[in-house]
């Protein structure tokens, strides 16, 4: 009610009760999100109840909120670009505008890694703190480790570019997961699904 400061909340049928009101005329004023204010003139008598129905015109209509949850095909790779805090991460998109004839262009392009064809093998390789002879670098694939030192194991080119998803670089002191990084750094790479 304006002016008494009376105020009151609806049941779900619209109903409401106020008390405790002076007698005399009053203005009832209702409001509801999606609805204009509705004001109506209520004369209220000294001990005895009083009604009053108060329509309430509609103007605007709500529209209805759709959410949409979307999953990253690569969570692993997300998670650690999340959370890794000397990693170098390339997505999908990125992968996509660099047109990479073979997979170890693409991590050609950053410091600390020097990529070296050894015969018929491509070898990614960093540096071990302060040694000046660089070391190479442990490739996982899909959180597997495929590479150590076995020059007979799988290399960085043996997944074609067209089959590559994302990869993390991690150089040797850098934040890379403990299971990856065997002193070297290294390279984790993640196939399409």
């Amino acid at each position: 009610m304006q002016g008494a400061r009376s105020t009151g909340m609806s049941d779900a049928q619209g109903t409401f009760t106020l008390s405790g009101l002076p007698a005399g005329t009053h203005e009832l004023e209702v409001r509801r999100i999606g609805y204009e204010i509705a004001a109506a003139s209520v004369e209220l008598r000294s001990g005895a109840t009083t009604r009053s129905d108060v329509l309430m015109r509609r103007v605007v209509t709500l529209d209805s909120i759709r959410v949409v949850a979307t999953r990253t095909r690569y969570p692993e790779f997300a998670e650690h670009q999340k959370t890794s805090l000397g990693g170098r991460f390339i997505g999908p998109e990125q992968i996509l505008r660099r047109h990479p004839v073979r997979t170890s262009d693409l991590i050609r392009a950053f410091s600390n890694f020097i990529v070296e064809t050894r015969g018929s093998k491509t070898l990614v390789l960093g540096s071990r703190g302060g040694s000046s002879r660089p070391c190479v670098v442990n490739i996982v694939i899909n959180g597997f480790a495929a590479w150590g030192d076995d020059p007979d194991a799988v290399t960085v080119d043996d997944v074609h570019p067209n089959e590559v998803g994302a990869i993390e670089l991690y150089r040797q002191g850098g934040m890379a997961p403990p299971e990856y990084d065997h002193g070297c750094g290294a390279v984790a790479i993640w196939t399409k699904r």
